[in-house]
């Protein structure tokens, strides 16, 4: 049977998600800052921040764009701007 090319060159594309390539430029950028579980912490907190606060890929549709807004009930403060800044 012969290979498959395309398999071959960009299957290992699939194992690689946001929260792996998050770990690997943690490690890169900041080099050893208390080993792999450590990175995996920081890298699962970041990806939860990013759950909250932005939306998933398949419900944007063309033409449309992602942004921030405030919450049911939450008031606008200088504090609040600098913090999604």
């Amino acid at each position: 049977m012969k290979e498959d090319y395309y398999r071959k060159a960009y299957g290992p594309s699939a194992a690689k998600t946001y929260e792996t390539s998050l770990f690997n430029l943690i490690t890169t950028e900041f080099g050893y800052i208390g080993g792999p579980d450590v990175v995996k912490l920081f890298a699962k907190k970041i990806v939860e921040l990013n759950d909250q606060y932005y939306l998933r890929g398949e419900f944007v549709r063309p033409g449309q764009m992602r942004w921030l807004v405030l919450k049911a009930g939450q008031k606008y403060s200088k504090s609040l701007s600098q913090k999604l800044i």
